[in-house]
């Protein structure tokens, strides 16, 4: 703390001495006496900053002068607000200087106002000064001497810290309220990139922190996104050179940057001023181009003329105008003649106000006029409530428990009266309710919109533009955050677009320049076929699911199957169609002429289950052009196994039937299980085996339907095992074709008077050959989708069948129909003819519808193209006889 002192009391002295040479006493504004005096002083900037020092009278500044002056006078004609306390004040010029405020300040704090007797009275607290720089100058000064300090016109975020100036309130809300406030205008257009233009101040550089943060933070889950266009353009504050202004705007001019056409600036009006002048320098560069400047209190509204004219369009904020009719009343009041003010002349001339008509000011009342009535009086009622609990009750004037003594000048208790100040709640007579949060700030916050545009007829001008400002709405804090008011259309600013780049359409997605704000972006389509978005980020597609047309949507994707409309359908469903007729007209044939020989030769049961088997078949292609369902797909696994089975089985048994009659070892040995009924038993073994191996598999693997996607296709089918399942069902059907096949090879040698060996090695060898064909086809063409794997089955399913039915059994109907029909009692003993020797050439016994005759090889060779029924161990086999 002692280094901190000295320190600060050097650097003033040095300033005092030093730079600002002797140590001429400047104009103060003074009401001192000596009856229980509370001095307040008060730091304004009465002129304006010039190179040499002060320069021309501020009219704000006097007023603030006025006012401090006006607000003591009020609470002192009221003599039961202090009872016997009077309020001072002692009024100096800071000139918006740092150095100048500073020296005031400290000759404030060093001086010895007046004396009551034996007391001297010094400042008890100060108002002023309404710069934020300056005022946190005067903060740490004050800080070092323990005197509170209000503010009217400071609105620096950085003066809200406590620990670091802990004397200091204001009447004003901060910065980070303003810079809300900005933000909440800026969204409401849908404004999204902005360049962000501040002065090398405190004030500057905090508030536009304050802004972007506010800014770039979403306020809601699906809030779009906002950014600015770089980091905030700074311009040099106080002293910035041409130079400084035409670098900032020859930064709106670069590539992306100049998409932006939202200035936000947050400055002193000087830093306003010289960059439209920089802009209007460079007006060729910025032709056909218009911003809308979103400002603030610190600047737009002090802008002159010609600087509105550049701007056109300016949205800013200023602190809510409270009611100063009083202070305007008693202003108007003063002339030269009676005014106490030592500038009031100085400003009467600079404004010309002996010109104004009579009860008219010369200039319109400042907007912090009436906060800084609000300072002095919550130092009044600060004190107020000091007297009333630390003096005694009907006590008047001063008492030693709210005074402290130093260097034989004698203060309020500074620490004292800051709890009390910090503590004041009253309704002021500008308006408003005054009282202080633990950062010494407003406990709420208000401001005015304001919007300056183009009178009607200057935008029809390209010369000459005459603006206008008025209010357009409210901000305001509340208990459940903030809320913003605006009256009217502003065709103008909803007109107004401010983006980098332009959302992407659906399908696209953004992709972010390198080096450049999060706005601005280059619109990609989305890598994938089956992305979709929303112009934001790309997502694939689900299974099942493609993009619309759009591109914004997911649709299901169409799911179809092996309908009847497919060509391959048709041809198969042809086929089958045609096989079932011709096997029912077998079957009719057949059984009309069930007691002909050689229906009765050919082993009936056999031929029964073998056109079952057939029937099956063709059956089968019917079921696969059925909408797939649980039901549907178990008849499709079981149906294929299970009609093979019937038609494979039968074949076979009867191919190692005949294989047993003519490869016996002696003519006289006796075959057993060559009956008919042994045949049947047989084959239903074979089939049942096939109906095991489909219920295991079943059961197993239990049938429902899926379904599968390749590209922008669909298709509905079954859930088969094809690699195992209808390996399994299948390989045991191939199994039986082989075996058929062996015996037919090994009946090779059979006469071919008994030519139906020969049928049967026609038809085992036709089904190895498609069978082998189908097993690469079927499992080659499972890429290719479910048309072509479930045609190669069909086919082979319809094709084994035919050849079945034709080889086996149409020869049989041919003979039926086109040959003599001779029964056995027709045979006549023909003469004997020779014939070669074969190997059956013995009598044998022939039982043909329960009469027994003889007959031999050769004779029965004589009977023509008809038969001869041999009778082997008393079981009837025929032969057909070729041409």
């Amino acid at each position: 703390m002692a280094t901190l002192i000295c320190s600060t009391l050097l650097t003033v002295v040095f300033l005092r001495y030093c730079v600002f040479g002797s140590s001429t006493e400047t104009l103060k504004y003074s009401s001192i006496n000596g009856n229980m005096t509370v001095v307040l002083g008060g730091i304004v900037p009465v002129h304006k900053t010039s190179m040499g020092g002060c320069g021309k009278v501020a009219d704000y500044g006097v007023q603030y002068a006025e006012a401090i002056a006006y607000a003591v006078e009020t609470i002192n004609s009221n003599r039961t607000f202090l009872p016997g306390i009077q309020l001072s004040f002692e009024i100096r010029d800071s000139c918006e200087r740092v150095y100048t405020a500073l020296e005031q300040t400290f000759l404030l704090l060093s001086t010895k106002p007046t004396a009551d007797g034996n007391t001297s009275y010094g400042v008890s607290g100060v108002v002023g000064e309404s710069e934020s720089l300056t005022s946190i100058a005067i903060a740490n000064l004050l800080h070092v001497f323990n005197v509170p300090q209000i503010d009217f016109g400071a609105t620096a975020s950085s003066l809200s810290d406590k620990s670091r100036y802990d004397y200091f309130l204001r009447t004003v809300p901060p910065d980070n309220f303003q810079a809300r406030a900005l933000v909440d205008v800026v969204r409401h257009f849908g404004w999204s990139f902005v360049v962000t233009v501040n002065s090398g101040d405190t004030y500057g550089r905090e508030g536009i922190i304050n802004f972007i943060n506010y800014f770039q933070n979403p306020s809601a889950a699906n809030d779009s996104r906002r950014c600015i266009a770089r980091e905030s353009i700074e311009i040099p504050y106080p002293d910035a050179s041409e130079g400084d202004y035409d670098a900032a705007a020859s930064i709106l001019l670069q590539p992306y940057v100049n998409n932006a056409t939202v200035i936000v600036l947050f400055g002193q009006t000087e830093t306003a001023q010289g960059l439209l002048d920089a802009m209007q320098r460079k007006r060729e560069a910025f032709a056909g181009k218009q911003f809308v400047w979103v400002g603030t209190d610190g600047w737009a509204g002090y802008l002159d003329d010609e600087h509105k004219s550049m701007a056109k369009y300016i949205v800013s904020t200023s602190h809510k105008k409270l009611d100063s009719f009083e202070f305007e009343r008693h202003f108007r009041s003063l002339s030269v003649e009676n005014a106490s003010n030592p500038w009031f002349r100085e400003y009467w001339d600079e404004f010309n106000c002996s010109s104004m008509p009579p009860n008219v000011t010369c200039t319109p009342i400042d907007t912090y006029v009436p906060h800084t009535i609000n300072a002095v009086y919550a130092f009044a009622y600060a004190v107020r409530r000091m007297q009333r609990e630390l003096c005694n009750v009907n006590g008047v004037g001063l008492c030693p428990a709210i005074l402290r003594s130093d260097r034989g000048i004698t203060t309020l208790n500074g620490s004292l009266l800051l709890q009390y100040l910090k503590n004041v709640s009253f309704g002021s007579e500008v308006g408003n309710n005054v009282s202080f949060d633990k950062y010494g700030d407003p406990n709420i916050a208000e401001y005015t919109i304001n919007y300056l545009s183009p009178t009607e007829g200057s935008k029809r001008q390209s010369s000459t533009v005459t603006t206008t400002t008025s209010q357009i709405g409210s901000w305001q804090t509340t208990p459940a955050g903030t809320r913003l008011s605006l009256q009217g259309c502003f065709s103008d600013l909803r007109q107004h677009q401010s983006s980098c780049s332009t959302p992407c359409k659906a399908g696209y997605y953004p992709q972010f320049v390198q080096g450049q704000a999060d706005c601005c972006w280059l619109c990609q389509p989305c890598p994938g076929s089956f992305d979709i978005s929303d112009g934001k980020e790309c997502v694939t597609c689900s299974v099942g699911f493609m993009p619309n047309l759009r591109m914004d949507k997911c649709s299901p994707i169409s799911v179809d199957y092996f309908r009847i409309r497919n060509p391959w359908a048709i041809t198969i469903i042809l086929i089958a169609s045609v096989g079932i007729i011709l096997t029912w007209a077998v079957i009719i044939i057949l059984t009309f002429n069930r007691s002909h020989a050689v229906v009765k030769a050919s082993s009936r049961e056999l031929i029964s289950i073998l056109l079952l088997g057939i029937h099956l078949c063709y059956v089968m292609p019917f079921f696969f052009i059925i909408k797939p369902s649980a039901p549907i797909c178990a008849i499709r696994r079981f149906g294929v196994g299970f009609s093979f089975s019937m038609c494979f089985s039968a074949l076979l048994v009867r191919t190692v039937r005949i294989h047993r009659i003519f490869n016996r070892e002696t003519l006289t040995a006796t075959l057993v299980c060559v009956k008919p009924l042994s045949q049947v038993v047989f084959a239903v073994v074979l089939v049942l085996v096939q109906v095991i191996i489909s219920v295991i598999w079943l059961g197993v693997e239990q049938p429902h339907v899926i379904n599968v996607y390749s590209g922008v296709t669909g298709e509905l089918k079954c859930n088969e095992n094809s690699y195992v399942g209808l390996s399994l069902t299948l390989g045991y059907n191939a199994i039986l074709l082989a075996l058929a096949t062996v015996y037919a090879f090994l009946t090779r040698n059979v006469p071919q008077n008994f030519n139906e060996t020969r049928f049967i090695s026609l038809t085992v060898y036709s089904l190895a050959v498609i069978w082998t064909a189908f097993i690469p086809v079927y499992f080659g063409t499972a890429q290719l989708g479910t048309v072509f794997q479930t045609s190669s089955i069909l086919l082979a399913i319809v094709l084994s069948a035919t050849i079945l039915l034709g080889c086996l059994l149409i020869t049989k109907v041919y003979y039926l129909l086109w040959n003599l029909r001779v029964s056995p009692h027709a045979l006549q003993k023909q003469p004997r003819t020779e014939s070669p020797p074969s190997m059956m050439s013995t009598i044998k016994t022939a039982v043909v519808s329960g009469e027994e005759t003889k007959c031999s090889l050769e004779e029965s060779l004589t009977q023509g193209k008809v038969y001869c029924v041999c009778v082997l161990d008393k079981t009837v086999d025929a032969f057909t006889q070729t041409e």
